[in-house]
């Protein structure tokens, strides 16, 4: 079912998605030439087509959006017309009200680190109150933070280095 287009080999433009999908099954598993055959047998060729008609039918039913030459989905080749799927009316896109930062307890020290991309150095801001640490930022107008629970009471200052949207506190542990 494919053409010689020069040293490559191309997929003739009438095979059935089904037999496509078959045919790229017969590559991985290394059955390749038998799935061939067995697409050409009746009772397995006449089951291709009504599994090629059921997807039709299931992509006819998905609501599409307009994207326009040039839009997201030319690019890919999918044409004017690229199957999206719709967010239900009055559904906004959920808005992150908190950090996630993770703690490492090292032997002799404490290390904080949280992604917080889209936002500079100046506008991080750290607290360090006993074993509580207070990591917050102020992103699109919005102040997004994390209250931490630290394992024990860090000992002096604390370092913060902030580099591509990476965060990394570092704070010592009190000698005992």
């Amino acid at each position: 079912m494919k053409r010689k287009n020069g040293d490559k080999e191309t997929p003739e433009k009438d095979e059935s998605i089904s037999s496509g999908i078959l045919r790229e099954v017969g590559k991985i598993l290394g059955l390749e030439e038998i799935l061939k055959k067995a697409a050409t047998m009746h009772p397995i060729k006449e089951r291709l087509e009504e599994i090629d008609e059921e997807i039709k039918q299931r992509l006819s039913e998905l609501p599409t959006k307009e994207t326009g030459e040039g839009g997201p989905g030319a690019a890919r080749g999918a044409g004017r017309r690229s199957v999206m799927r719709a967010r239900p009316s009055g559904v906004k896109k959920p808005v992150r009200t908190e950090l996630e930062v993770d703690i490492f307890d090292e032997e002799d020290r404490i290390d904080a680190i949280a992604v917080i991309p889209g936002v500079d150095e100046e506008s991080v801001e750290i607290k360090l109150d006993g074993n509580r640490l207070d990591v917050s930022v102020n992103k699109g107008g919005r102040r997004i933070g994390k209250v931490l629970s630290l394992p024990c009471s860090p000992q002096g200052e604390l370092t913060k280095t902030f580099k591509n949207g990476i965060l990394e506190v570092r704070m010592n542990k009190k000698k005992a």
